[in-house]
């Protein structure tokens, strides 16, 4: 195999333009990086940069160092947008890495420079602008930072194979080496290539005979023997990721075995000490954890606890070989999936063009991986050593990580960012196959035998195999006028033939018949102007890849996530605890209490404006109520936070995921202010348990029966001591995002977003002033009204719990026969939905109320023609139109129904009903009755009904 390069790439060209797309990429970034914190990670990221606090395992040290440095900048922005800025600036680098990358791999056989840097240029844009790399690159995320390891490893790998002869330069092996485990400090999957870096880097000592292919069997076979055993081991004391580090190892033997004669003894040292340096910012783990920071997730300030933290005990053993859904459906359903939603809008180009969403999606989709394959081949057909570099690192960040990352049928949330290497790698190809399509077309050979085969195809346009250039006029001008009917159309009619099929035929006909007259006589010019119009089309496919994903990763607007934080905290009682869920409801309220915002604004309850002292069966009224003990607590755990830069300070954030853990909990107990009277013992000694027999739970008159057999997890237990020792105390929420109360329902009451624990039980409690004045006067909507920033599926399904509070104070309005403000607030309830369609009904129903019918008419007359078929529906219009005096359109509405829906015996109630009532239409109804029992004569009901009608027609 030859490893000497075709061309010697122009260093001062190559870094000009790799400066060039540099900061065209840091531009677009830097525009639509976000105002505040992002939903997800971000806000706990944040929060830890600004006050070096340890993040949820394994801890990213690294990426909260670079953070911290960040905020620490002169540069008049707010630690939200430092943090941001971190992951745009990896992500930059990673662009520019990817560009010198596929410069270097094009380069091992493309004599032409110009090539190359095409290949890259393509390549480092396609993959700057698609949809998870450039929302990982405006967020305060880690994948941003993992792309840029990775990125620059593989660059620092092809040097290295540029540069060695019989394996020299082994100092830049040891740089590979110490980014690795620097980078492992990010992210832990940056080790994902580490297999394809040492099948490139022992590439050229390898022999493929039969005595090679041997011993890779055994080994491997030893290795996953290994593996296995080991991970078995490991998971009987919780180290289920023990079975990795031992395979590592068995692969570093075998190295320095078959190494001996290549690297000497203290080059492997140097290596060890490497990945020393590149973990030795997990140092700060322990050390911060020690100072006990206000976010100090699994506290690894101890030895058991940081290793357990670091090898991710919390989240369970982890293993390839035990599948956590078929790989099939991992590939298809994650890995592919995920890789149709990266490149080209479908909806944003469709609505653009006004062109069939799923037909923009088949199209574009063919261009990415025609892109991809093209250079796949292209590549593999040009030199075999350059393919296989490139191959072997797609292989692990795909196929591998598939098997590894393990994704089940039932992730919590889509994840694309564990593939992103892998749609990164593939931009490779696609960049490539940029410059193979070009090159191709450039050549006038190939010009020359397309023109040629083209002449047999339309010999109407070419005679004794000279061009007519009478045809080829006649055939531009068609061209023309066809192309202006084709977009003056716009498809806007896919059934109308002529601009949908014949349209695009002719003009491809005629392109073709042009290229062979012309491309005969002057290939050189037509292999000018066709490889010019191609490097046009793929800029213009950049554009376009990049214009339709801008809207949706423009996050300059975007505060949805800090006012869903402030809203939560603002909407509480001073010094109130707060149970949360999950991620979203819970690190938007860290980084609010962490992080100064200067958007975020603080918001306490005065004691004067206590419409709210009618708050049933809460006993804290004033402050003077507060025990003493509970006080104490309240002064520890303002001292803890006092130099925490936000707001609400004085709200205690109970997570209940995180409340399975014994280190939670004694957070909770020593810096967050809660009583909770349990030793460290007794915290550690906390299981699950299944009640053997009927208990009862009661605090003050608050009471419970909790059934025999019944589960309850730590997190279950822990909620009912933190009310046994606190309520009373201090006001208890949980959040309305919690779905698990504990059996605690019927003792809440809404007070917006979150809801109250009180003594009174009954169902859905509602302190209705309360939740008025923090849904009109406290929470914040901007962002939800911004009808410029883009909302995703997520976005929209917390915003529904804002719809859920006005629809609450509807319903008090509607009970107290308020219908006006009924209907005001269902209205604005139905601003926060996603799904409107659902509340139509009860709005019509209270327009209904009010009498005011042809309002209820107009919002369910557009239901019923969406579903025709829907009898609630069509119950309704038919009982509005009925008190309407429309009995005319009424009894069509029901007589067409109930023609189709026999079995609806209801309908011929209410039919027969309104005959009945308006005797006038007898006459009509029997005609009708005559028609229905002559199309239905086994129907006895039918006819019974008929009778009827017609004694009511002889009266």
């Amino acid at each position: 195999m030859n490893f000497e390069n075709k061309c010697t790439i122009d260093r001062r060209t190559n870094a000009i333009i790799g400066l060039v797309v540099f900061l065209s990429v840091f531009i677009i970034y830097y525009i639509t990086k976000p105002v505040s914190l992002s939903f997800w990670d971000c806000g706990e990221y944040i929060a830890c940069s600004s006050i070096l606090g340890v993040p949820h395992p394994p801890g990213n040290p690294f990426y909260i160092l670079l953070g911290k440095f960040f905020t620490l900048l002169p540069i008049g922005l707010s630690h939200a947008q430092a943090v941001s800025l971190l992951s745009i600036f990896f992500s930059c680098f990673a662009s520019l890495f990817v560009y010198l990358s596929i410069v270097k791999l094009v380069a091992i056989w493309e004599a032409k420079q110009f090539y190359a840097y095409l290949a890259g240029v393509f390549g480092a844009l396609f993959i700057a602008f698609s949809q998870e790399f450039w929302l990982n690159a405006i967020e305060a995320e880690v994948y941003g930072g993992l792309s840029f390891f990775i990125a620059l490893v593989i660059w620092l790998t092809l040097i290295w194979t540029e540069k060695q002869k019989n394996f020299n330069h082994q100092n830049i092996l040891l740089l590979i080496v110490y980014l690795f485990f620097l980078g492992f400090s990010v992210h832990q999957t940056t080790l994902q290539i580490a297999p394809a870096v040492l099948l490139i880097v022992v590439l050229p000592l390898l022999k493929f005979d039969k005595n090679f292919y041997k011993k890779l069997a055994i080994f491997v076979v030893i290795g996953l023997a290994l593996y296995y055993i080991f991970y078995l081991i490991g998971t009987g004391f919780g180290q289920g990721s023990l079975g990795k580090y031992i395979f590592a190892l068995f692969v570093i033997g075998v190295l320095i075995y078959y190494l001996r004669d290549y690297v000497q003894p203290q080059v492997w040292f140097f290596a060890l000490l490497m990945v020393i340096l590149g973990l030795s910012t997990h140092l700060i783990l322990p050390i911060r954890a020690a100072a006990d920071p206000f976010i100090n997730e699994g506290d690894p300030s101890t030895l058991q606890r940081f290793m357990d933290y670091v090898f991710r005990k919390q989240y369970g053993p982890t293993s390839f070989t035990i599948r956590r859904a078929p790989i099939f459906m991992q590939l298809d359903f994650h890995f592919l999936r995920y890789f149709s939603w990266q490149f080209f809008d479908a909806q944003v180009i469709s609505n653009f063009l006004n062109v069939s969403r799923q037909f923009i999606h088949t199209i574009f989709q063919f261009i990415v991986v025609a892109l991809g394959l093209t250079g796949f081949y292209y590549q593999f057909k040009k030199s075999k050593r350059s393919f296989i570099y490139l191959a072997s690192f797609f292989i692990m960040a795909s196929i591998a990580m598939i098997l590894v990352m393990n994704l089940s049928s039932a992730e919590v949330r889509d994840r694309p960012y564990f593939f992103i290497t892998a749609y990164m790698l593939w931009t490779f190809w696609m960049g490539i196959g940029v410059m193979g399509i070009v090159k191709y077309f450039r050549n006038e050979t190939n010009i020359l035998k397309i023109s040629v085969r083209l002449r047999v195809i339309i010999p109407t346009f070419c005679r004794k195999g000279k061009p007519n250039f009478y045809y080829s006029v006649i055939l531009l001008f068609i061209s023309i006028v066809t192309l202006f009917y084709i977009l003056s159309v716009r498809f806007n009619d896919p059934f109308n033939l002529p601009s949908y099929y014949i349209s695009p035929a002719m003009l491809i006909y005629s392109c073709l018949g042009l290229f062979a007259s012309i491309g005969l006589s002057y290939p050189r010019k037509v292999a000018k102007v066709i490889s010019t119009a191609f490097v046009l089309l793929f800029i213009l496919l950049v554009a376009l890849n990049t214009y339709s994903h801008y809207h949706k990763n423009d996050r300059s607007q975007e505060l949805l996530s800090l006012e869903y934080g402030t809203n939560f905290l603002n909407g509480l009682d001073k010094n109130a605890i707060i149970f949360t869920n999950g991620d979203n409801d819970t690190f938007p309220l860290w980084y609010a209490q962490a992080v100064y915002d200067p958007n975020a604004e603080e918001y306490f309850l005065e004691e004067d404006t206590l419409l709210f002292g009618e708050i049933k069966g809460f006993s804290i009224s004033d402050k003077e109520e507060i025990p003493k003990r509970t006080q104490i607590k309240l002064n520890e755990a303002y001292l803890a936070k006092k130099d925490l830069g936000g707001i609400r300070k004085d709200v205690s954030v109970a997570n209940l995921s995180l409340l399975n853990t014994p280190w939670y909990i004694k957070q909770l107990r020593d810096f967050e202010g809660i009583e909770i009277n349990l030793s460290d013992k007794q915290i550690d000694a906390l299981h699950p348990i299944q009640l053997a027999n009927e208990a009862n739970f009661r605090v003050e008159d608050i009471k419970l029966t909790f059934p025999k057999d019944k589960q309850l997890f730590v997190k279950d237990q822990m909620v009912l001591q933190i009310i046994k020792d606190n309520y009373g105390k201090r006001p208890i929420y949980f959040a309305v995002t919690v779905a698990d109360r504990v059996d605690f329902d019927k003792n809440l009451q809404s007070e917006g977003m979150a809801d109250r624990l009180v003594s009174t039980k009954a169902k859905y409690q509602i302190n209705a002033p309360r939740l008025n004045h923090n849904i009109e006067n406290v929470f914040d909507y901007n962002s939800i009204y911004n009808e410029d920033l883009y909302k995703d599926e997520n976005m929209k399904r917390l915003i529904n719990n804002y719809g859920a509070d006005f629809m609450r104070m509807s319903t008090t309005f509607y009970q107290n026969e308020d219908y006006e403000n009924a209907v005001k607030y269902l209205k604005k309830a139905m601003d926060f939905v996603h799904e409107k369609d659902r509340y139509l009904p009860s709005l019509a129903n209270l327009y209904y109320e009010m009498g005011l019918y042809d309002s209820a008419l107009s919002v369910i007359e557009p239901l019923v023609q969406k579903s025709p078929e829907d009898p609630q529906l069509v119950y309704l219009e038919i009982e509005f139109l009925v008190k309407n005096e429309d009995i005319v359109t009424a009894l069509t509405t029901l007589e067409d129904f109930i023609m189709k829906h026999t079995d609806q015996q209801y309908f011929l109630n209410r039919y027969l009903n309104i005959i009945r009532s308006n005797p006038d239409y007898a006459e009509r109804a029997v005609g009708y009755m005559d028609e229905l029992v002559k199309q239905n004569p086994k129907n006895k009901s039918f006819q019974q009904f008929k009778i009827q009608i017609e004694d009511i027609n002889k009266k």
